[in-house]
């Protein structure tokens, strides 16, 4: 999933007060089988065949070497290939958005292998809205593991956090990801340019969400 060289970093406050999940249930719940728990301060997601947990700056070495991977960042960084200190911002931001938001990324991992598969989670977007995005390992690749992770993620969006709606992009021209998005239930709102890139912009209102009750086939 695209758009992710794009991040900010925002001032970190305590999840546990409640305030950020507050803050976006303005703007965007079905009770599925992903079970967000709170273990301390550590937020988990399980579905089937995955694991999420939020990332860690001990994430950093792995998700560079995903990002860094030339089939992933073609359209995740616009095939820029980022250094370990970009990756190191990237997750800073996500704790931050944690704190001040109650989402950010997970990094995935498959459950029976307890192998590193890709990451996948929540940002706000430039509108201020929540974003999903997501990335994995070409290997893991045309299993529908993005799909149920993201459903995991969204599922946690809806039903915890109230959102009223998740947006996402990606560019045109990737059409893995377009499907993905549509299995979830997700929406062309516009076409688009954005960093100068043909870019498909979705909308997934929760109503719709809980209406579909399962990824699209």
């Amino acid at each position: 999933m695209d758009r992710s060289n794009v991040f900010d970093a925002v001032s970190s406050s305590d999840v546990r007060n409640g305030e950020g999940a507050r803050a976006f249930q303005a703007s965007g719940a079905a009770r599925l089988k992903a079970s967000p728990s709170f273990v301390g301060r550590t937020l988990t997601l399980a579905t089937m065949r995955t694991m999420l947990r939020p990332v860690v700056p001990a994430d950093v070495p792995a998700l560079h070497a995903l990002w860094a991977d030339p089939d992933v960042r073609r359209f995740l960084w616009d095939d820029e290939c980022i250094g370990e200190e970009r990756a190191a911002e990237v997750v800073a931001a996500s704790g931050a958005d944690f704190a001040a938001h109650a989402f950010g990324f997970w990094t995935v991992y498959e459950t029976a292998s307890g192998q590193f598969m890709g990451f996948c989670g929540l940002r706000p977007s430039e509108a201020g809205e929540p974003e999903l995005l997501f990335g994995f390992w070409p290997r893991y690749w045309g299993q529908g593991l993005a799909t149920e992770a993201s459903r995991a993620v969204l599922s946690y969006a809806f039903d915890v956090l109230a959102c009223s709606h998740v947006v996402a992009a990606t560019d045109a021209p990737n059409a893995a990801s377009a499907r993905t998005l549509e299995r979830l239930g997700m929406q062309i709102e516009r076409r688009g340019t954005l960093n100068g890139r043909d870019t498909l912009f979705y909308r997934l209102p929760r109503e719709r969400f809980q209406q579909l009750g399962r990824p699209l086939a």
